[in-house]
């Protein structure tokens, strides 16, 4: 048999086989359409009534968890639409005639009956009528506590009215076509068993298909919830890097009034031009050769102001980017001020460490200092006018000035910078500064002051304003080392502070008022780097030999002990400014009378001193002055000797600091033996904020204090106040 013939019988042969398929076919079809009429007009009415309460009920109580989740007026309008939709299913069956085949089915009336009163009373519950249920803030949980009595008596109604055999008052007649359609399927069965195997692969396909989709889309729908509930910033672009999705969080991070403001956007618009070169030119070269990224960068916000972030970036198969972003803004902030108060405190320990340092050595300093003033002071004296001696005993008492000086910047790290109820006259005090850096300086580097001329007040002593001021100019003139130069000092309310790269020390104390000066210069400036350290005690910017690392450290302490701040900032190759930012006080504070010290009489005085250079030096200048001097070498042994003899003696010169008993301690067991001769007492570091040295001076003990060292002249003068202060007996 040819090929041509073959293939027309094979032909002929599906076209029988098509065309006796289609016959049966329409012939089941026509059973089946009847078949179908009869059900659908005897119990399909009751029991798709059924199934739908069963799908509106589990949709309600979806809808409810919903809302519980997130309370949006979308979530409430679905859940209100729910509510009314499971209502009418309720009625439907509860009440429907086609539905009676269902409802006369043992308990199902009943069932419906309690759940319809239950519905009943929750709408009461909820407020009046059902319209009062999306505004009801618990409405979910009161449904669903209703509802979950009815889960297994609705489910039962539906199995119930599914298994009913209703098809009892017609089955001869689904008999009948039963046979009918076995015959024809029997007859059919050989010619279309290849048609029906393919049918039954497919429709198994097709539900693995179905159940993979169902799964697929429950997934989507959980992580979609996870995206718009979580509290990261999580955004889609498409390749070229415009947004296609953006979360609520990503958007009102960056300021945005919806996701629809930030889809189709580029990410650059979210970041300023340095950090959108430095994204575009490291790190999405990574992403897109890694597959991603993490790590920190800093963006900007609708209103300006800077959004630091902690993001992940990840390449979409599409050439898309996925983008989760966490806010770190307040995170960073918070470790820059631990970070600050960290560097404040070990500022704080060395400067404490120091000041300990300062306090025990200062004593034995300034003693030694006191000694070369006390004999420099009688070379000079005895020494011809012009003679060489005369010079070269005043460069020793200029040393010497020039050495208290530097101990006393030493000792300002051993107790506090600032003077309770001490105050200056600001101007008087820059203008006496001015005369005397102008002096200090070369001819060619300028002074010049600028600003209010005001009276102000400000709440700090003269000598420490000055010692602030002489500090910071001569720092600006050892900057200017290539002169001329200029050395502008500006006196304002306030005053910008520049883009400079600046260090601050020091805190405002209390709500008071503040005047800010600002000494700049225009020499080489501070290197960025080392701007952090020019406050540390010791730590100088100036050339071996040229500076001790003192002044800004005193500087700090000085304003930073009277409730003020400083502000330093530089710029290589530009200058340096630094900012005093002082508090003012009451332009009667601080002017105390003085009384002025009687004529010198020739007085008995008694020394105590334990240090034998000093206590010589000091005896011959009092002698020579013409008084009567007696010494004795520490505190017990004067006390010994004024017990002794209680007349005399007019005066009391002593030290505080002596082996087996300080100065103050030799003062009160005076006044305890009732001996009331007036006393000067004479130490290098006198805290008159300490215990014992403020109890004597509120006692009115008839104390004087006097500093060494010291000219004879104070000296004298020191002691006719505590003549003129003479204690009562």
């Amino acid at each position: 048999m040819s090929r041509a013939r073959r293939n027309r019988l094979v032909l002929a042969a599906i076209v029988v086989l098509a065309a006796t398929y289609t016959g049966a076919s329409v012939y089941l079809v026509r059973e089946v359409g009847e078949a179908r009429g009869l059900i659908e007009h005897t119990y399909r009415t009751g029991s798709w009534a059924a199934v739908q309460l069963e799908q509106e009920f589990d949709r309600l109580r979806l809808a409810g968890l919903r809302q519980q989740l997130s309370d949006t007026a979308e979530a409430r309008d679905d859940f209100q639409m729910r509510y009314e939709i499971f209502w009418s299913r309720v009625e439907v069956l509860g009440k429907g005639v086609e539905t009676q085949g269902v409802r006369n089915m043992p308990g199902v009336d009943a069932t419906l009956q309690a759940l319809r009163a239950a519905l009943v009373d929750l709408d009461r519950r909820l407020g009046a009528g059902r319209d009062g249920l999306a505004r009801a803030e618990d409405a979910p949980r009161l449904v669903d506590e209703t509802l979950a009595a009815f889960d297994s008596p609705v489910r039962e109604i539906v199995r119930r009215s599914l298994n009913q055999d209703e098809f009892v008052y017609n089955r001869d007649t689904l008999h009948r076509s039963a046979t009918q359609i076995a015959v024809m399927l029997g007859a059919l069965l050989a010619l279309g068993s290849g048609l029906i195997l393919v049918a039954l692969t497919q429709t198994s396909r097709a539900r693995r298909l179905l159940a993979e989709a169902e799964t697929a889309q429950l997934q989507n729908q959980r992580l979609d919830l996870a995206v718009a509930i979580s509290n990261d910033g999580i955004a889609l672009t498409d390749a070229a890097g415009y947004f296609t999705s953006m979360n609520e969080s990503h958007w009102r991070l960056f300021g945005f009034a919806g996701e629809a403001e930030a889809v189709g956007k580029h990410w650059s618009t979210l970041y300023d031009a340095a950090e959108r070169d430095r994204i575009a030119g490291e790190v999405m070269p990574i992403v897109m050769r890694d597959g991603h990224w993490r790590g920190n960068a800093s963006g900007v916000n609708r209103l300006g102001r800077p959004v630091e972030q902690e993001i992940s970036l990840s390449r979409m198969i599409d050439g898309g980017i996925l983008c989760i972003t966490r806010d770190i803004t307040q995170t960073l902030a918070d470790a820059r001020s631990r970070r600050l108060l960290e560097e404040q405190f070990l500022v704080a320990q060395k400067m404490e460490a120091v000041g300990r340092l300062a306090s025990g050595f200062a004593h034995d300093v300034n003693n030694m200092l006191a000694s070369i003033n006390g004999y420099a002071e009688l070379l000079h004296e005895d020494a011809a006018a012009g003679s060489p001696a005369r010079r070269f005993s005043g460069q020793i008492l200029a040393a010497a000035k020039r050495g208290r000086v530097l101990v006393d910047r030493v000792l300002s790290f051993s107790r506090p910078a600032a003077e309770t109820n001490q105050s200056c006259e600001l101007q008087a005090t820059v203008e006496e500064w001015a005369g005397l850096l102008t002096g200090a300086l070369p001819h060619d580097i300028r002074i010049l002051v600028e600003g209010e001329r005001a009276p102000r007040t400000v709440a700090l002593s003269s000598d420490h304003l000055m010692q602030v001021l002489m500090n910071l100019g001569v720092n600006a003139g050892d900057a200017i080392r290539k002169p001329p130069g200029l050395i502008r000092l500006t006196i304002a309310d306030d005053l910008d502070c520049g883009d400079w790269p600046s260090v601050r020390r020091g805190s405002r104390s209390g709500q008071g008022r503040f005047i800010r000066l600002r000494v700049e210069d225009d020499g080489t400036g501070i290197p960025e780097a080392q701007l952090a350290r020019v406050f540390e005690p010791f730590f100088t910017t100036k050339p071996v030999g040229k500076g001790t690392g003192l002044g800004l450290a005193a500087v700090h302490r000085i304003v930073g002990g009277a409730g003020g701040e400083v502000v330093l900032s530089s710029r290589q190759g530009q200058g340096t400014r630094c900012d005093l930012i002082l508090p003012l006080a009451d332009p009667e504070a601080g002017r105390t009378g003085v009384a002025a010290a009687p004529a010198s009489a020739p007085w008995r005085i008694l020394i105590a001193e334990d240090d034998p250079m000093l206590r010589e030096a000091t005896a011959e200048a009092l002698a020579r002055a013409g008084h009567a001097i007696e010494m004795a070498n520490d505190g017990a042994e004067a006390l010994a000797r004024l017990v002794a003899a209680p007349g005399a003696f007019d005066l009391l010169l002593t030290d505080e600091l002596m082996p087996a008993m300080r100065g103050t301690e030799l003062i009160r067991a005076l006044r305890q033996a009732g001996l009331a001769i007036p006393v000067v007492l004479w130490s290098a570091n006198i805290d008159r904020d300490g215990p014992d040295v403020a109890d004597l001076a509120r006692s009115g003990a008839g104390v004087e204090f006097c500093r060494k060292p010291t000219s004879a002249a104070d000296l004298m003068t020191a002691l006719g106040r505590a003549v003129g202060a003479r204690p009562a007996a």
